[in-house]
């Protein structure tokens, strides 16, 4: 069979600079493609965010290297789904992660199968604030020692005439940090098994680089989610993989500020 080349895995495909395609403002939306008809049932297809504004692409490459530094967040469609699950990477200290599934409002979360109506194209659609429903790690509290009651001092009146001490003002409370940074970075991976269980290791197929999945040169660059853009990430499709429904093609990427 005749390799197909679709693109450079560094090159990004503007199809329309400064237009997100009548997507809402707050919205991300992914077109994945692949070669053949998609298997829901049997094939996973994978959308991994590194959304910390460090670092680059997510790669299964180098994840033992890097204990999944460049790994936010990951969309797992299909794999005998029946809707998009949605999880959070946890790295973990010793080594490894821990997959914490979120559960987003339907409404910011649409899937849409066959959307090109040949059956190789799905379209996801996110509200970008459905990644501030992650989990935080919480600062550990240093004990303080109860302090001992003193009397209270008698009040002193205020002499006619004189002006009264102001009261403080309260401290403001500053606004929480998004979870997410306004940087992105992406990518796409075929597998079969359930990607989101630790214990189970799932057989992965193909990405976004010309050598399989564990190729570590593909980047799709850095997304700046403050801007409107509809790019193509298009993948290098080199050895034909099995099964056939998991050789991607591309992946076209909407953003709505």
């Amino acid at each position: 069979m005749a390799v197909f080349v679709a693109g450079c895995g560094h090159q990004v495909t503007p199809d329309r600079a400064g237009s997100t395609n009548g997507l809402f403002p707050g919205y991300v939306q992914f077109k994945f493609r692949t070669q053949y008809p998609m298997d829901f049932t049997n094939t996973t297809y994978v959308i991994a965010f590194n959304t910390s504004g460090t670092g680059g692409s997510p790669h299964l490459g180098n994840v033992l290297s890097t204990n999944y530094a460049d790994f936010s967040w990951e969309v797992a469609v299909g794999g005998g789904q029946a809707t998009p699950v949605l999880y959070q990477i946890i790295p973990q200290p010793s080594g490894g992660f821990i997959p914490s599934p979120i559960s987003p409002n339907p409404s910011a979360f649409q899937l849409v199968t066959n959307s090109n109506g040949q059956n190789t194209e799905f379209t996801l659609t996110i509200a970008r604030n459905t990644f501030n429903a992650g989990l935080q790690p919480s600062p550990t509290a240093t004990p303080t020692a109860t302090p001992t009651p003193t009397p209270s001092p008698t009040p002193t009146a205020t002499p006619v005439g004189a002006t009264p001490s102001p009261t403080p003002s309260p401290t403001p409370v500053p606004t929480p940090t998004p979870l997410y940074s306004t940087t992105w970075y992406v990518n796409f991976f075929t597998a079969t098994g359930n990607v989101g269980v630790q214990q189970t290791i799932p057989t992965w197929i193909d990405s976004m680089s010309p050598n399989g999945y564990n190729d570590t040169t593909y980047s799709s660059g850095a997304l700046d989610v403050t801007t409107a853009f509809d790019m193509t990430l298009p993948a290098v499709v080199g050895v034909p993989v099995t099964p056939q429904s998991a050789q991607i093609i591309s992946v076209e990427v909407l953003n709505a500020p």
